[in-house]
């Protein structure tokens, strides 16, 4: 078992809480691999109670906080976006509001550094 420190991010703070993780790591891809789903509990899969998790599917992890930067890989919904730093970047449309909120972490499942925006990401606590 690995134990990692982490923060779980809301717009507004952060709170620094522990937590374990007993999935096995996967290797990094550049391409998108396939759409995530709802997974079922077991040995090997990852939650994100309360830390960040990507909203959807083939969300862009990218080399700065901007929109123009290169994309590192993807993230997909219960993949996790784990540690780092909250950051200031480039205004994002969110669809109803915009923010220039951006996340620096890893996605837990594929282990891909860099850059989401916050349009891209909830704090999970469901799993």
């Amino acid at each position: 078992m690995r134990q990692w420190n982490k923060a779980a991010v809301t717009t507004a703070a952060f709170l620094a809480v522990g937590f374990t993780v007993t999935a096995a790591a996967e290797p990094v891809s550049a391409t998108p691999g396939p759409a995530a789903s709802a997974r079922p509990a077991s040995a090997g899969t990852i939650y994100c109670p309360h830390d960040a998790d990507f909203t959807g599917t083939g969300i862009r992890i990218r080399s700065a906080p901007d929109l123009g930067s290169s994309t590192r890989g993807y993230g997909n919904h219960h993949d996790c976006f784990t540690g780092g730093f909250q950051t200031t970047g480039a205004s994002v449309n969110c669809g109803t509001n915009s923010t220039n909120q951006w996340q620096y972490g890893t996605n837990r499942r594929t282990g891909v550094t860099g850059y989401v925006s916050w349009c891209y990401l909830e704090v999970d606590g469901t799993g």
